[in-house]
């Protein structure tokens, strides 16, 4: 008995590149006397909510100017709030946020002046109400500086700030609550500079909330009133419950306020390292922070990435030494490191897949980039498509514009087998009394077929551009609460025509109501326990289209104890969050195999056992058998790899017999090797895949 080995192998196809589109805010330009339009401590300058994206900034006559689009559109409206501040000053910056319910918020203009503090009078809207006070700040004699927002996944805000100076201040968090727009000052301060005789103040570098629903937050202190030369170290804590509470990151709590005296360092730096305040951080996939920072570590100033491996903190250099920038750090959802900074007038992206974070590669992304801090739309990137938006004033003509960039299509990951997305837009409705309210920013879509009042239905808008080739594709939800009856639930995914909805304003009443067609189906929910819905057919169809696919999501029986309460989009776990996966059909083919081997076992049967394909488009493999002396009688007899080892166990049929093994994509087998005469083998009587591809491995 013999046996040989398949050995053809394949090419892989390039892949292609998205460069960033660079979106006007229709003709208007900024304020060019300073950077106050460009510093890293403007947070935000853009914010999306739903499908509408705001942004704000200072003209040429120093004017703050508000606008907003429809995502995807390159029209904007804008107006002239009529606000105003001595902008020569660069502190005196505007930072933007919307909360759960589409208010804008909006403070501006203050270098240790008075509060400037408004919200927009209606969800959407761009007029604004008159100067509003926050708990503990007046409207006359407060001192403010460096006014932040952050959302929270439950649609509220926080709102950080300095009262004092430089080398000399507090810095304080105040709490919103959407449901009734008001405030709470949450410590008083939660971090403290002004102790008498040994002042400082801290300069944070933002903070970012993990996929397990904790505030990471970090800082340098500021010993005297100066520049970045009376800078020193880096601080951490951490939250586990929005910023009511602070720890350390072995779990140790704070006691409130922090002072030089109880904060964590994650890295020692002198002063005269020239660390540039108030510079970004991010989580990686495991929830690990990380802080992107410019200093110099004694051979020059440069970029250094300082972060948590899971056991300690790590530096890595990014860059060579270069002219100041503040980079701003993002985690794709590939975790690859993406740093964006300014360097000779050019925005520039460093980024990295190394575990290690050691290797970088870089590329320039816009020239004549107008000052030399990065900054972003942090709801659409967190929240939305994944696209990365950065505010982009042009240095030369000051054009006021947004950079679109796409990190995955831009840099498809080195495995892209599998394309992971989240929901582009979701949210519930609720029908009787609460068929006007909206529920596009709660943590979780509910189903539930009742009686009057209490019907809920669900709907998500998912983007599949580009998954019409694509061997398989599913929907992960995650059930948060299940009702008594869950365990014989069944919910149905229902694909609607209509793609117009609108998160933020949808409700019962204005709900699509044409009838959907359902695609997949689970019966049986327990709570935590992720479900998975084949919807392959669906985005098929929907990509070759407009590239968008509504669900709406409910329930198949009626009764109280039948309700499901999935994770939504903005639920503060972002594990939990809807999940579409798709299995790609590689470029790369099936590839061959080597090492084929065979042993006898005492039954008669034979186990052969192979090394995987040379290439990463293989989805299985193949085994063929025949009579040996006549090598074109092979036929499959096995096309599935039990226990995906590589490993089978065959039983022959009488007589000498040979064996191959080729590997399949979701096209094409491998080759099945070559004849004694150089010429491909053909696929033999019965195949697992017809074409058989014959490129070289390389």
């Amino acid at each position: 008995m013999g046996a040989l080995c398949a050995l053809v192998l394949l090419t892989s196809a390039g892949l292609g590149a998205s460069e960033p589109r660079i979106v006007p805010v229709g003709s208007e330009t900024g304020y060019d006397g300073s950077n106050v339009n460009v510093t890293s401590f403007r947070t935000d300058p853009l914010a999306t909510f739903g499908d509408q994206q705001f942004v704000a900034f200072y003209d040429p006559n120093e004017d703050l100017i508000l606008g907003k689009r429809t995502l995807g559109s390159s029209v904007w409206t804008t107006i002239n709030t009529g606000l105003t501040a001595g902008i020569s000053d660069a502190h005196r910056v505007a930072s933007l946020a919307v909360d759960g319910d589409g208010y804008l918020h909006l403070s501006w203009g203050m270098h240790n002046e008075p509060l400037n503090y408004v919200r927009s009078t209606a969800p959407g809207a761009l007029t604004l109400t008159d100067r509003l006070p926050l708990p503990g700040v007046d409207l006359t004699t407060s001192r403010v500086t460096y006014p932040e927002f952050f959302h929270l996944p439950d649609g509220n805000l926080l709102f950080t700030y300095r009262l004092g100076s430089s080398g000399n201040g507090d810095t304080y968090i105040q709490h919103y609550e959407r449901s009734t727009q008001t405030w709470t000052l949450l410590h008083d301060p939660a971090l403290f500079g002004r102790r008498p005789g040994d002042t400082v103040n801290a300069y944070p570098n933002g903070m970012v909330l993990d996929g397990q629903g904790r505030l990471h937050w970090t800082w340098t202190w500021r010993e005297e009133a100066g520049g970045p030369d009376a800078n020193k170290d880096q601080l951490y804590a951490r939250s586990p419950d929005l910023a009511a509470s602070w720890e350390r990151g072995d779990g140790s709590p704070y006691g409130m306020p922090i002072t030089e005296d109880t904060a964590e360092i994650v890295r020692t730096i002198p002063t005269d390292s020239y660390i540039a305040n108030q510079c970004h951080m991010a989580v990686d996939r495991f929830d690990r922070p990380m802080i992107a920072q410019y200093y110099d570590p004694g051979d020059g100033r440069r970029i250094m990435l300082t972060w948590f491996d899971g056991s300690t903190w790590r530096d890595s250099v990014v860059t060579e030494a270069i002219g100041w920038t503040r980079p701003l750090v993002l985690v794709d959802r590939y975790d690859r490191v993406l740093i964006f900074y300014v360097e000779s007038r050019k925005l520039r992206l460093a980024y990295s897949s190394d575990p290690d974070r050691a290797v970088w590669d870089f590329v320039d992304l816009a020239d004549e980039f107008k000052g030399n801090d990065p900054t972003f739309d942090r709801r659409r990137f967190e929240l939305g498509d994944g696209l990365v938006n950065i505010f982009y004033q042009h240095r030369i003509d000051g054009s006021v514009n947004v950079l679109e960039w796409d990190p995955v299509a831009f840099l498809p990951p080195a495995d892209p087998a599998t394309d992971i997305r989240g929901a582009r837009f979701d949210t519930y409705v609720r029908d009787g009394i609460y068929a006007l309210d909206n529920y596009g920013s709660d943590d979780r879509l509910l189903v539930k077929d009742d009686r009057e009042d209490f019907n809920r239905e669900s709907y998500l808008r998912l983007n599949v551009a580009g998954l019409g080739e694509a061997e398989s594709v599913s929907l992960t939800l995650t059930p948060i609460a299940v009702g008594a009856d869950a365990a014989t639930t069944e919910v149905h995914l229902e694909r609607i025509d209509d793609d117009g909805w609108d998160e933020a304003a949808m409700n019962w009443s204005n709900r699509p109501t044409v009838a959907g067609t359902v695609i997949a189906s689970h019966t049986g929910f327990v709570d935590e326990l992720p479900v998975v819905f084949d919807i392959t057919s669906a985005v098929r169809s929907e990509a070759a289209l407009d590239g968008l696919l509504s669900l709406r999501i409910v329930s198949a029986q009626n009764g109280s104890g039948h309700i499901v309460h999935f994770a939504s989009r903005e639920h503060a776990h972002q594990a939990s969050h809807p999940r579409l996966e798709a299995l790609l059909r590689s470029d790369a083919g099936p590839g061959a195999v080597d090492g084929l081997a065979l042993a006898h076992n005492g039954d008669g049967s034979v186990t052969l056992s192979w090394n995987a394909a040379c290439l990463d488009g293989a989805l299985g493999y193949g085994i063929y058998e025949g009579t040996l002396g006549s090598f074109a009688s092979h036929t499959a007899v096995d096309c599935f790899d039990d226990g995906a080892d590589r490993v089978e166990v065959i039983l022959p049929a009488a007589g000498d017999r040979y064996f191959l093994v080729a590997p399949y994509d979701g096209d094409e087998s491998g080759s099945l090797g070559q004849d004694s005469a150089g010429a491909e083998r053909a696929a033999g009587i019965e195949a697992c895949r017809v074409a058989i591809s014959t490129s070289i491995c390389p």
